[in-house]
């Protein structure tokens, strides 16, 4: 049986699909810090998550599929992931155009006591992105 913060994790990213920002909102503790490593970007403010979300917009029919989820032994848990979906708009540095993209990435989500998610680490290869659009 999956643990609860694997449980979390899924629910979360169900809610990035959806673009459901209360049910995002639900996943998340006070302080969550979004560390996008392909870019070197971090965003810990509303307003810089506000921007962050705005990006994710640009991505319709959105879906993650799940090649593996953990939970390390010091509470962490990491995913392998698929994104799909058509990009329609500014992500980063790229713009698309109706284009549809598949890339694989790695999270690592960190969590407070309560369960909820204080700290996300996302690696991808942009490059994958950029041959795509």
């Amino acid at each position: 049986m999956p643990s609860e913060r694997i449980e979390t994790v899924r629910r979360f990213l169900k809610a990035i699909e959806q673009h459901d920002s209360k049910a995002i909102r639900l996943c998340l503790g006070p302080g969550y810090t979004s560390n996008d490593k392909a870019v070197g970007k971090t965003s810990r403010t509303r307003e810089e998550l506000a921007r962050e979300g705005e990006e994710f917009r640009a991505w319709s029919d959105l879906q993650y599929e799940v090649e593996a989820i953990f939970e390390t032994t010091d509470g962490a848990v990491v995913a392998q992931l698929v994104k799909s979906g058509t990009l329609t708009g500014p992500f980063r540095s790229l713009t698309g155009s109706g284009q549809h993209v598949r890339y694989s990435f790695c999270d690592i989500f960190r969590f407070d006591d309560a369960g909820r998610i204080v700290q996300e680490d996302w690696y991808y290869d942009l490059l994958s992105i950029k041959a795509q659009l």
